[in-house]
């Protein structure tokens, strides 16, 4: 049965909340801090970002898909054409940025080259556009989900699936990040094509989303309780088991996000809005202030203050396209699902 919830004003006020999450992780306003208990809790809270838009879009695929049919395949068509439409598109806008590292980086043409095509379809990210692989990794998990919707396989099965492959991703982060001790044939194989194992990430979340969008779940105290003590927790372990905890907060943030009932709508739209410009626009802010830092290149910055600048920035550059904007409407298909 499906759940009908009040409102999704909520829903939009954390969007926008969860893209400030995300310039906070891309600038590290706590680098200062690093090695102390406050830098782990906020990494902990900032890596519920990118998995709560993930749930997202599943769970308004979710109200799409009743049982197995030409219009639920349609959907995940349809969903899965529009990112992959949005990711060559925000390449493109990213280009500059990427055709500087190679200039500046002292490789051979045909490296640069090889190196791009690497990117772009195994791992989603070059240089200073790390928004893209949340799109190249929803493009490989709506891939996977419409192959099992049409082999009419359960959405538990398609869950099992989608863990099995997160975990897959995190063995190999680790691994990479280990440097292929043993095994360096493996390692080299890892880094020359999808090196961190953050395209695997989507599925799960997509099918968390869509079981959300099913369910009838109602909200108690010991959701709340179990999500601080699962955050309290994550702060204390290492990346690997983090990473796995973060799977069980998601659920629960956004469990608990759905049920409530928020009801300024304009903000809400508002939110939802400048959420998505925020998102896929910070990082040329970023790139602007470090050059301006540095002087004469792009080296990364970090700290509270280049922080609050670039978000200053893609918040008041945000606001200006809102209003410049006739229609006022978030595209479908991208941080969204809606």
């Amino acid at each position: 049965m499906k759940r009908e919830y009040k409102n999704y004003n909520f829903l939009n006020i954390m969007r926008f909340i969860m893209a400030i999450m995300v310039v906070s992780i891309h600038t590290v306003p706590l680098y200062s801090l690093k090695d102390t208990y406050a830098y782990d809790l906020w990494k902990t809270i900032s890596l519920l970002a990118v998995p709560f838009f993930f749930i997202s879009s599943g769970f308004f695929l979710g109200k799409k898909l009743n049982g197995y049919s030409e219009d639920g395949e349609k959907a995940i068509r349809s969903t899965r054409s529009k990112i992959i439409k949005f990711y060559l598109i925000y390449t493109i806008i990213y280009l500059p940025l990427t055709i500087y590292d190679y200039v500046t980086n002292g490789e051979s043409i045909i490296h640069n080259i090889a190196l791009f095509f690497r990117n772009l379809i195994f791992i989603g990210e070059h240089f200073n556009s790390w928004i893209l692989w949340y799109l190249l990794s929803l493009i490989y998990g709506l891939t996977l989900l419409l192959f099992m919707y049409k082999k009419k396989v359960s959405l538990k099965k398609a869950t099992i699936v989608g863990g099995i492959l997160y975990l897959f991703g995190i063995i190999s982060n680790q691994f990479v990040k280990s440097g292929g001790v043993h095994i360096y044939y493996i390692y080299k194989l890892i880094t020359l094509t999808y090196n961190n194992g953050r395209i695997f990430n989507s599925l799960i979340y997509l099918c968390i989303g869509i079981i959300i969008s099913k369910k009838n779940i109602k909200v108690s105290y010991k959701y709340i309780i179990s999500f601080i003590i699962l955050l309290i927790i994550g702060s204390f372990v290492p990346e690997a088991l983090r990473s796995v905890l973060t799977v069980f907060e998601s659920f629960l943030l956004f469990v608990m996000i759905i049920n409530a009932n928020f009801k300024n709508s304009k903000l809400s739209n508002l939110c939802k809005y400048l959420s998505e410009k925020i998102y896929y626009w910070h990082l040329y802010f970023y790139s602007l202030l470090c050059l301006i830092y540095n002087g004469n290149n792009l080296d990364h910055v970090y700290g509270f203050k280049i922080f609050i600048e670039c978000l200053v920035l893609s918040i008041l550059f945000s606001l200006m396209l809102y209003f410049m904007d006739s229609r006022r409407k978030v595209r479908d298909g991208t941080l969204f699902g809606e």
